[in-house]
């Protein structure tokens, strides 16, 4: 049986002395249920437990998110994302993939199923000549790579397959500019 109080948003009377009689009873349900709800702020363990657990899981749940959205659900920054296949070229007893200059040259003249292709390599090298050695990540590519992707260059030029020949020469298309190194001194 319920021993609790009806409230006044639910009672339809005409006032006088009936509504005051609510008005009173509401008012005592309402400082009984404060005077329970005060034992969270009596107990700040309890506080800090909940606001923590609660922070873990928004930030748990903002990480994850942004993974996923830069992982599956944002496309590659190129014009056609879709359109772009990397082919391998599995060895035996080797754990590169990669081809090779002339392997790249054979397919690109036997191939007829792409309308192009393009090769690319990455390693890393030593750039000296000041005083201190920079380590840097580059890609060793053909020509085609800058057209296949729709990235033009923003200042200057890329190369051409005029210039990509054997002991030609050796340009360099640099991405990120190193104000310390690449600047006019004079």
């Amino acid at each position: 049986m319920f021993a609790g109080f009806i409230p006044v948003s639910r009672v339809r009377t005409r006032g006088g002395a009936n509504t005051r009689y609510l008005y009173r009873s509401e008012h005592r349900y309402f400082q009984r249920g404060q005077r329970h709800s005060d034992s969270t702020f009596k107990s700040p363990g309890f506080t800090v437990t909940a606001v923590l657990i609660l922070g873990f899981g928004i930030g748990a749940n903002t990480a994850i998110f942004s993974l996923i959205n830069a992982v599956l659900l944002k496309s590659l920054p190129y014009s056609h994302p879709e359109r772009l296949v990397k082919v391998l070229l599995p060895y035996q007893n080797s754990s590169s993939d990669d081809f090779d200059y002339p392997e790249y040259l054979d397919v690109a003249a036997a191939q007829t199923g792409f309308d192009s292709i393009a090769l690319l390599h990455g390693d890393y090298l030593d750039l000296t000549g000041s005083e201190e050695t920079l380590r840097l990540w580059i890609n060793f590519t053909s020509p085609g790579l800058f057209t296949m992707t729709g990235r033009p260059a923003i200042l200057g030029r890329t190369f051409n397959t005029q210039e990509d020949i054997p002991r030609g020469p050796l340009l360099a298309v640099i991405e990120m500019v190193f104000p310390k190194t690449f600047t006019d001194d004079g």
